[in-house]
């Protein structure tokens, strides 16, 4: 898949997990978002109209934290060139025009602030610009015009997390994980690029469930305490456990 190049197509991953439903992808990082041509959903079935609803609801607010990025990046030089001789003007004019007990001091500290609030509002500017308006059309005509694509390996992953939440209690789930033993293992084969955009949107939109996972590899913490965080964390609907072990299953593979 790629993901920076002029016409590109983006997969979308929708996975169902319980009550939860999850919609992996790499739109909000994406380099180029004025060159998608397609998305492809990727679902074990068909999407209801709430699945659907909901996995567009997540699309858009990425396409718009994709946008906001690409325009403050495209903008970046021009932004600092400005900002750096707007720097200069305030720091010399006040320089002349100005006699004060100390030195340098008002001076740089008026002229920091004036940058600061120079490169604040540009940046605000950027992302309301004509531009953007016109790139968040075309994205939310390509969200709605994207293509479901059914994967059975999908299926196989929503359905080890249905096994593991009716089989073990989240108290049995947390002493497994914290143990690194006992948890049943996921063995269907995954695709790179489902492996990849899933720990790239979790790094960007997940990092609690991240932490917890880097915790149970490196074991850095004895078990009861470990279970006892994830046993706390689980029960405020912080993380969720199938999706933890999921992760950890196909982690240590």
């Amino acid at each position: 898949m790629t993901n920076s190049s002029p016409a590109s197509e983006f997969d979308v991953y929708f996975v169902r997990s319980g009550e939860e439903r999850y919609v992996f992808s790499s739109l909000a990082s994406a380099k180029r978002p004025d060159g998608i041509s397609l998305l492809k959903i990727h679902s074990s079935g068909l999407l209801d109209v709430s699945e659907r609803r909901e996995a567009d609801r997540i699309l858009l607010r990425d396409a718009g934290l994709s946008i906001s990025s690409y325009l403050q990046d495209r903008h970046y030089i021009p932004r600092l060139v400005l900002s750096s001789l707007l720097f200069l003007a305030v720091y010399l004019f006040l320089s002349l025009a100005v006699r004060d007990p100390i030195p340098l001091v008002d001076e740089l500290a008026a002229a920091s602030v004036c940058t600061i609030l120079f490169w604040i509002w540009s940046m605000k500017r950027d992302s309301t610009a004509a531009l953007s308006g016109k790139l968040m059309l075309e994205l939310t005509q390509k969200v709605k015009d994207a293509l479901v694509v059914n994967d059975d390996f999908l299926g196989d992953v929503e359905a080890y997390m249905y096994d593991i939440q009716r089989r073990y209690s989240q108290l049995e789930l947390c002493n497994l994980l914290a143990e690194g033993r006992g948890l049943p293992l996921f063995t269907g084969e995954l695709p790179d690029s489902f492996t990849q955009i899933l720990f790239s949107y979790l790094e960007g939109h997940d990092g609690r469930t991240m932490r917890f996972l880097s915790l149970l590899e490196k074991r850095r913490r004895d078990e009861k305490k470990t279970a006892a965080m994830l046993y706390t964390a689980a029960g405020r609907r912080e993380i969720d456990l199938s999706l933890v072990c999921f992760l950890y299953s196909i982690s240590i593979k």
